[in-house]
């Protein structure tokens, strides 16, 4: 099962970057990018344990979905989201919210596994880890960017 992990230093503290991760504006805003779409059961504010969404995107080459739900919350250190349907075997991606002195560590925990067997392993070492590793250190770019700057509240509709 392929396992990412991605750090990133963010220069704020951990309340607010956990609630721009989890805030369904801001997580629409990110997905426009790829022509995309986020439908579920919050259509503003931001999620918590139980919540379901469906996103929806063009993503190598084709049009794909998957719906994920909050599995696990704790706040502002911890939160669980995992593939209900979509194009993975399962899917799982953990978000961690360490505090240090000057702001914030971000840790991205992505693990999947590929639907197609000994094919689907292959198409996985050549096109999907790498994509998927871009596609979050693109978005933790975003987190970070907002996260450190003063607009970051547009986000939020608590």
């Amino acid at each position: 099962m392929p396992f990412l992990h991605l750090t990133t230093f963010i220069a704020s503290e951990p309340e607010r970057v956990f609630d721009l991760c989890r805030s369904v504006e801001f997580n629409k805003y990110l997905i426009k990018e790829y022509s995309g779409e986020i439908n579920g059961s919050k259509i503003s504010g931001l999620l918590e344990k139980g919540d379901v969404e469906t996103v929806k995107g063009k993503h190598l080459m084709k049009e794909r979905a998957i719906t994920l739900t909050v599995s696990e919350i704790k706040f502002p250190e911890y939160f669980l989201e995992e593939q209900k349907s979509g194009p993975f075997k399962r899917m799982k991606h953990e978000h961690y919210f360490k505090r240090i002195q000057n702001g914030t560590i971000m840790i991205d925990q992505f693990t999947y596994d590929i639907k197609k067997g000994i094919f689907g392993n292959l198409i996985n070492k050549l096109f999907v880890q790498r994509y998927i590793t871009k596609l979050l250190q693109k978005r933790n770019h975003f987190i970070k960017e907002y996260a450190e700057g003063n607009d970051w509240k547009k986000y939020l509709n608590k």
